[in-house]
């Protein structure tokens, strides 16, 4: 009798063991799928910084194209207004 309830002890646990064995391993398979995931969307955040830091020099440079030609349009104006 003894022999047969450490038997069926026996069995539970291993069951149980193997039941958390498989829950952790689909847990693992959802957390290695959502990292994919997140890697996907971080590369794509990347590119999108790649591309804004692309406009972001474009629109230096035209500010600074803008700033030069008010410059030389005040000087110009100031020119006239010597010269007459």
């Amino acid at each position: 009798m003894k022999e047969q309830i450490t038997k069926a002890i026996s069995q539970e646990e291993f069951l149980n063991i193997k039941n958390q064995y498989f829950n952790l391993a689909k847990n693992k398979q959802k957390e290695e799928k959502l990292n994919a995931k997140i890697l996907e969307q971080i590369k794509v955040i990347e590119k999108a910084e790649g591309e804004l830091l692309k406009e972001q020099v474009k629109l230096t440079r035209l500010l600074s194209e803008k700033a030069k030609l008010n410059d030389f349009a005040k000087d110009s104006q100031a020119q006239e207004a010597t010269n007459e």
